[in-house]
């Protein structure tokens, strides 16, 4: 958690993550945002859930979902696919 304190709009930061799972099967669920406690809104938030499966020792397959909220714009939506790992 942050906040700014500026000449105008005030806003504070938040960045929250969880996981639950072993270490085959993981859900990750992540959040960050700032919301203007001048305005008392939020201004920009990213809601993502990921998955990691592990396939082979020290590597990972992982999908993720994510949306942006937008104020004042067109929400956004995210599709990702992809390993991680050590070489």
């Amino acid at each position: 958690m942050e906040h700014h304190f500026q000449q105008g709009d005030n806003v504070a930061l938040y960045n929250v993550q969880a996981w639950g799972g072993t270490d085959y099967n993981k859900l990750w669920l992540k959040a960050e945002g700032e919301y203007n406690t001048s305005k008392d809104r939020h201004e920009e938030t990213q809601l993502e859930v990921l998955y990691s499966r592990n396939i082979v020792s020290f590597w990972d397959l992982q999908a993720d979902l994510r949306h942006d909220f937008i104020n004042d714009a067109d929400d956004r939506d995210f599709v990702a696919l992809g390993f991680q790992g050590r070489a």
